[in-house]
C-alpha cells in the first residue's frame, strides 16, 4: 500500500513539474522556436506553476461565496488561499518563461499582474464588501414588458422596468436589484466561476458607469459584425503583417546576445518617415487581432455556451461581453483621451482604478483638499470611482490610470526582454559609444555625464525612445506616461480655446444686445413722450430700466407692468457655439501624431524581444 502511494506521488510530481510546452502537440512546437527571445535565468513554466494561481483563486472565491456568515475556519482557509494565489500570480513573470516565445512570456506578465491585482482587491482591499450579482430578467422578460436589445446592443441604453420600478437605473449601481446570495454547491460553484472570469463587471455591482448589463445574454455577434471581421478586419491584419515584415527585413540583423542589454536592431535604425509606419502597422495588428479574433470565436462559441446555459439553468454573463473593444470608430477619434477611453478596450479598468486612479486621487486630496470629500477606498463603494465628484482632480485620475497601465505593461515587457535593457544606441541617458566594442552588453553601461552624451548626433535620429530611462521595461512605461501627459496637455489647450471662444461669443452677443437695448430705450422714451394718456413718470422709469441694463450684465432688470427688457445675461452660451467644424480634424491629427511618435518607445522593445517577429511570422 505504501509503495503504491509513493509511486502515485512520484508520478504526480513528475507530471506537475513537467514544462507546459512539453505537452503541446508536435505540429505546434516548431512555432515556439524564437531565437530573438532570450529569457531570464529562470525555468520554463511547469504545469504546477500554471495551475496553482487560478486554482487557489477559484477555491478562495468558493469560500467567499459562503457570505458574511462564514465560519472562522472558512475565513482562515479563504485568506490563506487568497494569499497563495496573489503571490503565485505575481511571481509568474519573474519566476518563469515560455520557451521560444516572447509573446506568451509577455502574456505571463499581463496575467500575473491582473490576477494578483484582482485577488488583493477582492479579498483584502474591498473587505468586508462581497460582490453582488445583478438580478437579470430571464426568458419571461417579454411578459414583464422588457425590451429585448438587438445583437451588438452592449453599448445602448437598456430601459428595463419590472413592477413599475427600474431594474437598472442609470444612476448609482447601489440602486440595482440583486440576486440572493448563492446557496447550494452548484450555485456557489457557478457564482465563483462567473466572478472569476469577470473583467469589466458585467452582471455585477462593481461595474463601471460605461458598462451596460445585458437582459438577454448569449447573443452571438450579428452577421454584419462577422462580415466586417472577415472582409475588413482580417484583410487589414494581413496588410499590417506585410508592412511589419518589410520593416523588420529592412532593419535586418539579430540582437547581440548578452546578459544585460539588447543593442540592435532598433527602431531608430529606420529612416524617420518609416518609423510611424511601423508603429501604425503594430497598432493595427493588435487592434484587428483583438476585434476579429473575439468576433469569430464568440460567433462559434456562443451557440454552444447558450445551449449549456439552458440545460444548466445558469448564465455566465461575463463570457458574453461583446464587443471586446469600445465602439468608437477610429475615424471618429478627436483626442488622445477619446482613443483610450472610447476606442480601445477597458478590460483592465478595475485594476487601473484601484492601483492607479485611487492612490493618485487620494494624494491629490491630501495636497488639495476638497470640501466634504474624504480619502477614497475600494471598501466604501462597489465602484469607488463614483465617490469623487466628476471633474475633481481630473489630472490625478488621468496620470494614475496611465501610470498603472505603464507599470503592468513594463513588467510584461521586462519578462519578454529577459530583464535586459532595450535602448537605441543613441539613448540620451548613457555614455556615448556604450553600444560599440567587443564588450557591448557584457557590462551595465555607464550613465551619461556632461561630456559625451550618447544622444549628441545633431538630432539626425531623434526619437522618443532616446529618452527612455535605462531600466528594463521602461519603454512601455514611457509610452503610457507620455500619453497621460498628452491627455493633460490637450485638456488644458481645449479649456483655453473654449474660454477664448466663450468670451468672444459673449462679446458678440453683448454688442448685439447693446444695440437692441439702446433701440428699446429710445423706443420706450419716444412712445412715452408721444402716446396720449401715457404717464410721463412710467415712461421715464421704463427708459431708465432699459438704460440700466446696458451697464449691468449680471442682473435682469424687470418692472411689473412693463415690457420685458432684454439683458446681456438673458441667454447662455451652448456647446454648439464653442465648437468649429475643423476641431475634429485637428484633434484627429493631434491624437494620431501622439500615438505614432510616442509609440516608438513601445515598438522598440517589441523589436528587440522578438514579439514583432512572432506576430508577423517573420523568420527569427
Amino acid at each position: 500500500m505504501a509503495t503504491a502511494v509513493t509511486s502515485a506521488a512520484s508520478a504526480a510530481q513528475r507530471v506537475l513539474t513537467t514544462g507546459c510546452h512539453e505537452l503541446l502537440p508536435s505540429f505546434v512546437i516548431p512555432m515556439f522556436t524564437s531565437k530573438t527571445f532570450i529569457p531570464l535565468n529562470n525555468p520554463p513554466i511547469p504545469i504546477w506553476g500554471a495551475l496553482l494561481p487560478p486554482l487557489t483563486y477559484f477555491l478562495a472565491l468558493f469560500c467567499l461565496s459562503a457570505g458574511p456568515s462564514a465560519s472562522a475556519l472558512t475565513l482562515g482557509i479563504k485568506y490563506t488561499l487568497a494569499t497563495v494565489s496573489a503571490i503565485s500570480f505575481l511571481a509568474l513573470p519573474f519566476s518563469f518563461h515560455v520557451p521560444g516565445s516572447a509573446v506568451f512570456t509577455y502574456q505571463l506578465g499581463l496575467i500575473g499582474c491582473f490576477g494578483s491585482a484582482r485577488v488583493i482587491d477582492l479579498f483584502f482591499l474591498s473587505r468586508p464588501r462581497i460582490p453582488k450579482r445583478i438580478k437579470v430578467p430571464q426568458p419571461d422578460h417579454q411578459k414583464q414588458g422588457l425590451r429585448r436589445p438587438h445583437a451588438g446592443h452592449e453599448h445602448k441604453e437598456i430601459e428595463t422596468h419590472k413592477g413599475g420600478a427600474p431594474v437598472y437605473p442609470p444612476g448609482d449601481n447601489l440602486g440595482w436589484a440583486f440576486e440572493p446570495h448563492p446557496t447550494g454547491l452548484g450555485s456557489r460553484l457557478w457564482w465563483s466561476l462567473d466572478l472569476m472570469i469577470s473583467m469589466r463587471g458585467i452582471g455585477w455591482d462593481f461595474a463601471s458607469a460605461d458598462v451596460r448589463h445585458d437582459i438577454s445574454p448569449w447573443q452571438p455577434p450579428s452577421s454584419r459584425q462577422v462580415n466586417m471581421a472577415i472582409f475588413r478586419l482580417i484583410p487589414a491584419l494581413g496588410i499590417a503583417i506585410i508592412v511589419t515584415r518589410s520593416m523588420l527585413a529592412r532593419l535586418g540583423g539579430q540582437p547581440i546576445e548578452s546578459p544585460l542589454v539588447h543593442t540592435s536592431p532598433s527602431i531608430v535604425d529606420l529612416p524617420a518617415p518609416l518609423r510611424p509606419l511601423l508603429v501604425l502597422a503594430t497598432g493595427a495588428s493588435l487592434f484587428t487581432l483583438f476585434d476579429a479574433g473575439y468576433t469569430l470565436v464568440s460567433a462559434a462559441a456562443m451557440p454552444i455556451l447558450s445551449s449549456i446555459s439552458n440545460v444548466r439553468k445558469r448564465s455566465l454573463h461575463n463570457i458574453d461581453f461583446y464587443p471586446l473593444l469600445n465602439p468608437l470608430k477610429l475615424t471618429e477619434i478627436c483626442s488622445v483621451r477619446s482613443f483610450w477611453s472610447k476606442a480601445w478596450h477597458r478590460l483592465f479598468h478595475r485594476a487601473f482604478l484601484i492601483y492607479g486612479i485611487l492612490p493618485f486621487q487620494n494624494l491629490a486630496l491630501l495636497l488639495f483638499p476638497v470640501k466634504d470629500v474624504g480619502l477614497l477606498a475600494p471598501s466604501q463603494h462597489p465602484d469607488p470611482a463614483r465617490l469623487l465628484p466628476k471633474g475633481t482632480h481630473d489630472w490625478a485620475k488621468v496620470m494614475g490610470a496611465f501610470c498603472a497601465s505603464g507599470m503592468v505593461h513594463a513588467i510584461s515587457e521586462r519578462a519578454a526582454l529577459g530583464g535586459r535593457l532595450a535602448l537605441p544606441p543613441n539613448n540620451f541617458w548613457l555614455q556615448a559609444g556604450w553600444a560599440t566594442g567587443g564588450h557591448a552588453g557584457s557590462v551595465m553601461p555607464d550613465l551619461a555625464s556632461a561630456k559625451g552624451l550618447a544622444g549628441n548626433d545633431g538630432g539626425a535620429r531623434w526619437s522618443f525612445s532616446r529618452i527612455v530611462p535605462p531600466i528594463s521595461g521602461a519603454g512601455e512605461f514611457s509610452f503610457f506616461f507620455l500619453n497621460g501627459v498628452a491627455v493633460l496637455i490637450e485638456g488644458a489647450v481645449w479649456a483655453f480655446v473654449k474660454e477664448r471662444r466663450r468670451r468672444a461669443a459673449m462679446q458678440r452677443r453683448t454688442s448685439g444686445q447693446d444695440q437692441q437695448l439702446q433701440q428699446q430705450a429710445e423706443a420706450v422714451t419716444s412712445t412715452g413722450s408721444s402716446a396720449p394718456g401715457t404717464p410721463r413718470r412710467r415712461s421715464a422709469r421704463v427708459a431708465k430700466a432699459a438704460t440700466a441694463a446696458l451697464d449691468d450684465s449680471e442682473d435682469d432688470v424687470k418692472h411689473p407692468g412693463t415690457p420685458p427688457v432684454v439683458t446681456r445675461s438673458s441667454a447662455s452660451i451652448d456647446d454648439a457655439e464653442l465648437t468649429r467644424w475643423y476641431d475634429r480634424y485637428v484633434g484627429l491629427i493631434w491624437a494620431v501624431s501622439v500615438l505614432l511618435t510616442t509609440g516608438e518607445t513601445f515598438v522598440d522593445g517589441w523589436i528587440k524581444s522578438g514579439i514583432l517577429a512572432e506576430i508577423s511570422y517573420f523568420p527569427h
